[in-house]
């Protein structure tokens, strides 16, 4: 790619937003993609050699372009990057619908999209800032917000020199076609599986007798790992011949205790008692039944 970049001049001369150097985005390239591209050196002139091109992004889509040149970037001189954010070569500008733009020794940068019939201004926000963060090094960084939230882009990096209302490209990044850009952002965790109760089967230390407490055990563990379970809550319903009776219950260490008074009425008769644990949005239920003497 050689020749001028046509319809610049104009935004250069208004100087629609001074260049904003420091950390307005901060990027945190192991969050995301990180991608380099690579141009051959020498092949510029006198003009801006670019020789990589390196793109990453976060988990909140912040994006960062770096331009690596072989040389500073001096007085009439810019770094211009072209995306085609649609990816599609028949729309915008001859394809681009957004300019980014950079001279440092002037002070000037912008960002600019494609309305439709020309190049418009973007409007001035916080996530848009261009710097230089190392010895021949441009930065521009945005966020895909500000380019319709996209996944991915195709793009161009132009290394331009200017002379008087001219912007010519020295030298483009890559030489014919363009560089491919994907967004990739962290899938979030998992969530954490649910934890089943498991109730065991009861256990009474003596048999159940009429006119009598009567207490029953379950021991109840997680389902994950098997190990007590310690937070849930405890009901219990108990049943002489059918009749319901107070049952007392409490859960500590992995032991679900139920104590009940036997009515002296109850000798030689069926006693029914069910358990019900309720933990992490899961319900399970154990019963067992006793002869009462």
């Amino acid at each position: 790619m050689r020749g001028q970049l046509l319809g610049w001049s104009g935004f250069r001369k208004r100087v629609f937003q001074l260049a904003v150097v420091g950390a307005a985005l901060a990027i945190t390239a192991s969050a995301g993609a990180d991608q380099s591209y690579t141009d051959a050196a020498g092949d510029a002139g006198a003009g801006v050699d670019i020789t990589k091109v390196s793109v990453s992004n976060d988990a909140s889509g912040n994006i960062s372009i770096r331009v690596q040149s072989a040389s500073p970037v001096v007085a009439k001189q810019a770094v211009a990057i072209l995306m085609d954010i649609d990816r599609n070569p028949s729309t915008g500008g001859q394809g681009v619908e957004v300019r980014l733009y950079d001279e440092p020794a002037a002070g000037i940068a912008f960002f600019a999209f494609w309305n439709g019939s020309t190049f418009i201004p973007a409007p001035l926000t916080a996530s848009f800032s261009v710097g230089a963060p190392g010895a021949n090094l441009a930065e521009f960084r945005f966020n895909k917000n500000e380019i319709q939230g996209i996944s991915g882009f195709n793009f161009q990096v132009v290394g331009v020199s200017i002379d008087g209302a001219n912007l010519n490209v020295a030298d483009a990044a890559p030489d014919s076609g363009s560089f491919s850009y994907d967004l990739t952002v962290a899938s979030p965790s998992p969530p954490p599986p649910k934890v089943r109760p498991v109730i065991g089967a009861p256990a009474a230390a003596i048999v159940p007798q009429a006119g009598k407490r009567f207490s029953v055990t379950f021991t109840v563990t997680r389902s994950d790992n098997g190990s007590p379970l310690t937070n849930g809550i405890a009901t219990c319903t108990a049943l002489v011949a059918l009749k319901a009776i107070a049952c007392g219950k409490s859960l500590r260490g992995g032991v679900a205790r139920l104590t009940l008074l036997l009515p002296k009425t109850a000798k030689g008769k069926k006693l029914m008692i069910k358990l019900t644990i309720k933990a992490g949005g899961q319900t399970v239920s154990k019963t067992g039944t006793f002869h009462i003497r």
